[in-house]
């Protein structure tokens, strides 16, 4: 598709999208690129839109930019951007956003996001209704922050998934020393390069006395890490856990099921 043919489509897809009056947009895999999305948050009321799906649209900061500072956007619940090229700039912007405040569910998969970006998300004052994150395959523990954004994660923020990134140990002790981990029930940190010390930092931190679920499978965690995981006093609310794919053997594995075994009685008594 030449690029006259491409702006004609884009226009006429807006056009006729916005007009069917539809609170759920799904916009997805239609290459809208950054310009699709400023014709979209600049042209358009979008204040009916409780949902809005802008996977797979080779976006950047840029739109994004433009996304964030719509004023009509402001009764968005749900914002899909899986799969772009937003970096931690975008989520700047989204942090910031004056109008995003409804939102509650953010997911970004995929999107060159880095612990920066992330914890701004997590520590925005303004998106005080956000309770979920998705933040899969991105590149946070890539590179070690050495200033960290200041004041409290967000309270409303319980569902926050960090899957398949390059966690290690020493992400795990900056996070729970910011306190990125103190109002989340379900974590999820499988697929990283986590090892028996940050487990033991884990563990020990009254920052994750809230965790209900707690998903570690395939990292590095030895028996070490298990036994400190299963002897926690801080993880007393811990219903969920899994550590399948790790580097522990039987002692640890012992830990554990005795861990579970307390778990059913203080269920089922």
């Amino acid at each position: 598709m030449n690029t006259n043919k491409k702006d004609l489509y884009i226009i006429d897809l807006l056009k006729k999208s916005i007009a069917t009056g539809n609170p759920c947009l799904d916009l997805s895999y239609e290459r809208l690129g950054d310009a699709g999305i400023l014709l979209l948050s600049r042209m358009y009321d979008l204040s009916h839109l409780t949902q809005l799906n802008l996977s797979w649209n080779e976006l950047t900061s840029k739109g994004v930019v433009a996304l964030a500072q719509c004023g009509s956007l402001t009764n968005l619940t749900i914002l899909t951007l899986d799969a772009n090229k937003i970096g931690d700039d975008g989520l700047y912007a989204i942090a910031e956003s004056k109008t995003l405040g409804s939102l509650k569910i953010l997911t970004m998969t995929k999107n060159h996001i880095g612990d920066s970006g992330a914890l701004a998300l997590i520590k925005s004052k303004n998106l005080s209704q956000l309770s979920i994150l998705d933040l899969e395959l991105n590149n946070i523990g890539q590179e070690r922050l050495t200033k960290f954004p200041d004041g409290a994660a967000n309270t409303s923020l319980s569902r926050l998934n960090l899957r398949r990134n390059q966690i290690g140990d020493d992400t795990i002790i900056d996070w729970l020393q910011t306190g990125a981990f103190a109002t989340v029930k379900h974590l999820n940190l499988g697929w990283n390069k986590i090892n028996n010390k940050g487990m033991v930092a884990l563990a020990k931190s009254p920052m994750v006395s809230g965790v209900e679920e707690l998903i570690l499978d395939s990292n590095f965690i030895g028996n070490e890490g298990a036994t400190a995981i299963a002897q926690s006093k801080h993880l007393e609310l811990l219903t969920v856990l899994e550590m399948h794919d790790n580097k522990y053997n039987q002692t640890g594995a012992n830990s554990l099921m005795d861990l579970r075994l307390r778990n059913l009685v203080k269920k089922y008594l």
